[in-house]
């Protein structure tokens, strides 16, 4: 991956940082774009040769493209709490944000991760809330395929809150409570933000590689009238091995790509460890495992992308929110529902979809949701039903994380 460049705005800031480091831990080359390269020396070093530092101001157009040129990846973790001079809210939270998703579609980026606020509203009475939320439209009517991280209040060692509010409560005898003790705050450690969001961006991206791999040996193959076949795991690679056998000219083109397979697939186990570990010590990670065909992946990126369930006022605005639901046009007299939107996270979108034919198709145990799948099948097919079945997984899992309950299972077979 040291040949896919991820450019971070905003790469010296208390979550930056802590992205670049996990990024580079995961091999990628990370370009930082700061306005102060000597803070990034300072911060990171001379000698990790998968991070560059490069000056960038988020204000500059000229600069904001210069740092995103030849990029793969890109994200916007530039933030402001406090206004000051000409850093305003909407200069940085809507203008800049606006202005750095433009040129990153410009320059052809494949992936682009804009990093907002909590509860980010752009009918907000909070103008910092409200900016963010205006921020969140602007980015996505630039980058239509934009992912929006919405991290609630972060804590760590080099923190500006909860770090500061500590220290009042050692020397003060009363403090006061946020919103008459009404406003609940409900802090994330920053590593495990960052964490999570690169694990999980780094398996998927791998995973891409191994099947890009695998349909070039397919094809190379194919050109010869040798067929792989179905083949799973380890099938793979001794169906290719047994067509290739005996036939050195064969062997010089393919078995690079199959070693090459195999480091993948060794990268990829990996990383699906670590994610396990991270799944196995949250509660309400595991509590979403109890859901049919959602396993640990899939709940963790849910988690992490959804991040606070309180911004959702209703569980069905969730399917909204990842490209679940039907594009709709009205006008006039015209008023048609077209596919559904792929608007929000695509790498969630497509976990979800997979839980759903893992759970109508290798989940034996009949409940009350494989039964409303099973019947969509049969009347629509099984492909507008894994779509349908995924956006009821993202309002049940929703529903969970705000009752704190686990999946309610059900004997109710499919109608015949």
């Amino acid at each position: 991956m040291k040949d896919r460049i991820v450019t971070v705005f905003g790469g010296t800031g208390f979550l930056g940082r802590r992205i670049v480091r996990h990024l580079s831990k995961h091999g990628f080359s990370v370009r930082i774009a700061s306005r102060r390269p000597d803070r990034c020396h300072s911060l990171f070093g001379h000698d990790d040769p998968q991070l560059r530092f490069i000056q960038a101001d988020v204000h500059d157009e000229w600069s904001v493209a210069d740092a995103l040129a030849c990029a793969y990846a890109v994200v916007n973790a530039v933030s402001l709490y406090v206004e000051h001079g000409h850093e305003t809210f909407h200069s940085v939270h809507v203008e800049s944000a606006e202005r750095v998703a433009a040129q990153a579609f410009r320059a052809g980026v494949k992936r682009f991760a804009h990093v907002s606020g909590i509860g980010a509203d752009p009918s907000s009475s909070s103008l910092y809330i409200r900016k963010r939320g205006e921020g969140e439209l602007a980015v996505r009517a630039a980058f239509a395929d934009a992912l929006l991280i919405r991290p609630a209040v972060m804590f760590g060692p080099d923190d500006a809150f909860l770090t500061t509010i500590l220290k009042f409560l050692d020397q003060l005898p009363i403090y006061p409570m946020f919103g008459r003790g009404r406003t609940r705050l409900q802090p994330v450690y920053v590593e495990d933000v960052a964490e999570a969001r690169a694990l999980l961006a780094s398996r998927a991206f791998l995973v891409k590689i191994k099947r890009d791999l695998e349909n070039q040996v397919r094809g190379l193959l194919k050109n010869l009238g040798l067929v792989i076949g179905r083949a799973k795991f380890n099938v793979f690679a001794v169906r290719a091995e047994e067509l290739i056998e005996n036939r050195p000219e064969l062997v010089a083109a393919i078995r690079p790509l199959l070693e090459a397979r195999k480091a993948i697939e060794k990268q990829v186990g990996d990383l699906d460890r670590k994610v396990h570990r991270l799944a196995r010590h949250d509660v309400q990670v595991r509590r979403f495992t109890t859901v049919p065909g959602v396993g640990p992946i899939t709940a963790l990126c849910f988690k992490a992308t959804v991040d606070d369930p309180t911004r959702f006022k209703r569980s069905r605005s969730v399917g909204a929110y990842i490209g679940l639901t039907t594009r709709r046009h009205a006008s006039g007299e015209i008023d048609w529902s077209g596919r559904i939107s792929k608007c929000g996270d695509a790498m969630l979108r497509m976990y979800l979809f997979e839980a759903a034919g893992v759970l109508l198709a290798r989940v034996p145990k009949w409940s009350g949701l494989k039964a409303w799948g099973a019947k969509l099948t049969k009347r629509n097919g099984l492909r507008k039903a894994k779509v349908a079945v995924a956006r009821k997984l993202a309002v049940i899992l929703h529903r969970m994380w705000i009752d704190g309950t686990e999946f309610n299972w059900s004997t109710n077979k499919a109608p015949a």
